[in-house]
Parts: C-alpha cells; structure tokens; sequence
C-alpha cells in the first residue's frame, strides 16, 4: 500500500535534528580548539536513534552554518572559528510552560521573553529545554557547564512529565511566574489583589462578582475573593465561576441570562479578548454599571481596572533567587510575591 506524505517528510524527526544539531555545537564549544572528525553518518544515526534522512538533514545544515567543513574522501570536520569566544559558556537551561511550546500565547510570550534577556543579560547563555523527547535525554543535555535552571510558568505544564523533570535534573533551580513548593520562585501576589481589589470593589457597592478563571490554573486570585467576600457576611457561588477553558462565550451568556449583568466581572487571565463582541451586543456600561477588573498587555475596548504586568520585576527577583542558589545551595527556598499596579483604562477621569 503506497504511503501516504503530507507536507511535512515523514521521516524527519525534529527532536533526533536537534540533539544532533546541539552534540556538534557542544563538541565545538567543548573540545579542543583544532577541528575534529566527526563520526560517520551511520554511526550519528545509531547514536540518536534516528533515520538517514535525520543525519543527512542536520549535517547539510551544519555546513551551511558554518560549523562542519566536509573533506571530500575523508568526513566531515568541525570548524573551532565558527565560536569565537574564549570563555568557556556558563549556561542556564531554560523551560518554557511545559518544554514543548510550538506557540506562544501573550502572557507566556512576554515573561519567557523577558526572562531569557534576564539570563542572556547576567551573562550567561541560554539552553531551551526540550520535553519533546524523553525525560531521560532532555536530562544528558544538560551538560557541565550547566549552571542552573528556570522554569518559567509551571502551571502551564500539565500531566506530571514536566514536573518530574523539573524534580529530577540534579542542578540549582528557580521559578519564575509560578509557585512550586520547596523552590525558589516569584509570582505576582494574584490572592492579596484579589482580596485587595474585592474590597474595592465592595466599597463601590458592588457585591454580585463573576469571575473568569482557568481551571488548570491555581486562581489565588478566588481565595482572596472570597475572603474579602467573607469578611462582609457574602460568598462567592461557585455558578458565578466561569472556566474559560471550556466555551467562555456559552458560560458568560448563560450566567448573564441566568442572573443578569452582574456588578463586577474579575477576570484571572485572557479571557475578556474573547467576550468583546458579547459585551458590545448587550450594551454592558462598564463605567457605572459593571466593573472589569483585567490583567493584559493589550488595549482593552472597554473601560476596567487593567493590573500592570511587570514582567521585567519577576524575571529579574528570579535571576537574583537562582544566582544565590548556584552561589549557596544550602540556603533555605524563598518566595517572593509582588502585587501589581492597577490603572483605570479608557475610564473618564473624576
């Protein structure tokens, strides 16, 4: 039976084109300063448990780059000129949500962005770290000059291979935007603001808050809510929580239907971008009758409380954790939490 190809070859791996692509690099950074003979295609092959077409791929493009130099009846050499440092690299691996983003949304973009200037700007070099292989070989490329480690958003990740990752590589390790227990880590204090910011709420006399949450998320943002709520003699109903992984749109207009536009709508990440259209079709006043509390880079259409993410304060308190515990790996894991500024957008000014 003819095999059926679609656009992309078949019998290319990614992941074996990678390792490959980085044991060249590293032999060149690492090794001596005069080029070396590379192993045979079929012995590369062998060795990342990869096709020809793998092999043949990564070395075609090592040569375009710069880093092999093929001599005809003899093999392929590394080129030492193609790194033209000195120093040997200091590297800190890096993990992005779960190590196997192929896109980016807003929020994950900007903090891993700024977190990899943070590294690059300390003076280190960056390693992605690759989950889409096994646990296992993402592990042995965390060579010896490997520093430390960041994980950057961890509730992100889901299903527990990340985390056991993250648990297992034996190097120095920091959080950024995210909390896990027995780690450093730095996060935006989501359960003060949503207490601070219920109790704004409440002085303005409004007590019916519908919140959009995000059930793979932990939404601290809820316990402060209902903590504020509490101190006051109300609750939070759980049918005024919206989880906008499921359909938000359906949820919101069920809700709205249900018990009527309520009197605040806080939302705990991304979820009004996709309610503009509805908020527009029933005429939702978000200067007296409804308040939006929101955090997002981009500009909102309607007027909110829009919390300021300073990406830049939590990759730089994250670099400072993971430096001290490359520097005193026996002091005690800290967290840090900082709240963020709040600014009336697109609100008429009093």
């Amino acid at each position: 039976m003819k095999r059926k190809t679609g656009p992309i070859a078949g019998d290319l791996s990614v992941a074996g084109y990678v390792r490959i692509r980085k044991y060249v690099i590293d032999n060149i950074i690492y090794g001596e300063k005069k080029p070396q003979r590379l192993a045979s295609m079929r012995e590369l092959a062998a060795r990342f448990g990869v096709g020809s077409t793998t092999v043949q791929k990564a070395l075609k493009d090592l040569v375009t780059d710069g880093f092999l130099i093929p001599k005809t009846g003899v093999g392929m050499f590394t080129n030492p000129q193609s790194w033209r440092r000195n120093e040997e690299p200091r590297i800190i691996e890096f993990l992005s949500a779960d190590g196997k983003q192929i896109y980016f949304e807003n929020y994950l973009c900007c903090m891993s962005s700024t977190a990899a200037m943070a590294v690059t700007g300390a003076g280190y070099f960056l390693h992605h770290v690759d989950l889409f292989q096994n646990n296992a070989g993402a592990q042995a490329e965390a060579g010896p000059h490997s520093r430390g480690l960041l994980w950057i958003m961890p509730e992100r990740a889901t299903g527990g291979r990340t985390e056991e990752f993250f648990h297992a590589i034996p190097l120095p390790r920091a959080v950024i935007a995210g909390i896990v227990e027995g780690f450093d880590s730095v996060d935006f204090d989501r359960e003060r603001e949503g207490y601070e910011l219920t109790q704004e709420l409440l002085a303005e006399g409004r007590r019916n808050i519908l919140v959009l949450a995000n059930s793979n998320f932990s939404n601290r943002e809820i316990g402060g809510i209902r903590r504020a709520l509490a101190e006051h003699g109300l609750t939070l109903d759980d049918s005024m929580i919206i989880d906008n992984r499921l359909d938000l749109l359906e949820g919101f207009r069920n809700c709205c239907d249900r018990f009527g536009i309520p009197d605040a709508i806080y939302d705990t990440g991304g979820g009004p971008v996709r309610l503009w259209d509805e908020f527009h079709a029933r005429e939702i006043d978000f200067v007296s009758r409804c308040r939006l509390v929101m955090a997002d880079d981009r500009p909102s259409p309607v007027p909110c409380w829009m919390l300021k993410n300073d990406y830049s304060r939590l990759a730089a308190s994250g670099m400072e954790l993971l430096e001290r515990r490359i520097s005193e790996p026996g002091h005690a894991p800290e967290t840090r939490l900082f709240r963020r500024d709040v600014y009336p957008h697109n609100l008429p000014q009093s």
